[in-house]
């Protein structure tokens, strides 16, 4: 082998050898790249957070619009009228067995009751409920169930 040049070595048939100097990241560049990822987890962490959020609220309106509907065939299927008061055990057939509102016995995805139910009134959402996602959705949200 031969010498030629700075950094590298020739063998007999001319290929170029790597040179035995490694690079590396330098101290500044690993800081720079840890600083952006903590400025896009900043971004990120509290739209999920709100994202999260915003999807419970749904889930709390589809459980209320469900309750509406099962109010109303409850009073066409029995015939009581407007102003009769349902209890919860009476609205359990008129409910998709598989979803949290049948299982949870009347409650919400934050353990607040749902009720009371009246026939022709919309049931109202839980007074805590409509406090814990105030922050993430407007009172036009929940329209007829304030």
């Amino acid at each position: 082998m031969t010498k030629q040049g700075f950094g590298s070595f020739v063998n007999s048939n001319m290929q170029k050898m790597p040179s035995p100097r490694r690079s590396a990241f330098t101290l500044v560049e690993v800081v720079v790249i840890l600083v952006i990822i903590a400025l896009m987890m900043m971004i990120v962490i509290p739209m999920a957070i709100i994202g999260r959020k915003r999807s419970k609220a749904r889930h709390v309106l589809d459980d209320l619009t469900a309750l509406n509907i099962a109010v109303q065939q409850y009073s066409v299927d029995t015939g009581k009228g407007s102003g009769f008061n349902p209890n919860f055990q009476d609205l359990r057939k008129y409910l998709n067995k598989t979803t949290y509102v049948y299982k949870s016995g009347g409650t919400d995805i934050l353990g607040n009751k749902y009720g009371p139910f009246i026939v022709d009134i919309p049931p109202k959402v839980p007074g805590k409920t409509y406090l814990y996602f105030n922050n993430v959705v407007e009172d036009a949200y929940w329209s007829i169930f304030r």
